[in-house]
């Protein structure tokens, strides 16, 4: 935990002026005491390290699990959190993990959408995993919306990371029968949406 506080710090500055990062922290409660996931709009490869230097949070995220077969990029994100996920389909093991992060206090990232998108974040985008995994762990929603020009990252363009209110896992709507997971997940990630939008200055 050491190493990884020290490597954000280190990072924190140079990341910040090479991607024009403008952090905008609309939170009244800051008090993180509370089981909860953090999620955000997914652009670009950036973004997970986006949500850590912006956020200011140890996070645990999925990779793809292509990355753990490169030796040292394996060992690289393996100590800062990363743990392998298929894209092939719903991987069990991987949300297995996520929950067992929750449960054992630590924080996690997820990307409700499951892949980048370089168009307009709309809430029928989000997959039902957030959803799945917030009713099995007992998670609220730390939402935070990823803005820039086309939606399309790059170096010195200008980046509007917005955090909002954690929303509290009693809040979250499962649907009248409580479990409808894909529900959950759109309208955690409509809340996201909104945050990802253009700064207003």
């Amino acid at each position: 935990m050491k190493l990884y506080n020290f490597v954000i710090k280190l990072l924190k500055a140079p990341i910040k002026f090479l991607l024009r990062v403008k952090v905008i922290d609309e939170r009244t409660n800051k008090d993180t005491d509370s089981k909860f996931i953090i999620c955000a709009n997914h652009l670009s490869n950036w973004d997970p390290i986006l949500t850590i230097v912006c956020t200011e949070l140890p996070i645990n995220f999925m990779a793809k699990e292509s990355l753990f077969k490169v030796p040292i990029i394996k060992d690289v994100i393996s100590r800062f959190g990363a743990f392998p996920v298929s894209r092939s389909g719903q991987d069990l093991a991987a949300i297995k993990k996520s929950i067992e992060i929750i449960e054992n206090g630590g924080c996690f990232s997820l990307f409700p959408q499951g892949k980048r998108l370089h168009v307009e974040p709309k809430p029928e985008q989000a997959k039902k995993g957030v959803g799945f995994i917030c009713a099995k762990s007992g998670a609220g929603v730390l939402p935070v919306g990823i803005y820039t020009k086309n939606y399309r990252i790059r170096p010195f363009r200008k980046i509007i990371v917005r955090i909002g209110d954690i929303i509290p896992a009693k809040e979250i709507d499962f649907g009248e029968d409580g479990r409808d997971f894909q529900l959950a997940s759109e309208k955690i990630f409509e809340k996201i949406c909104f945050l990802a939008r253009p700064d207003e200055e």
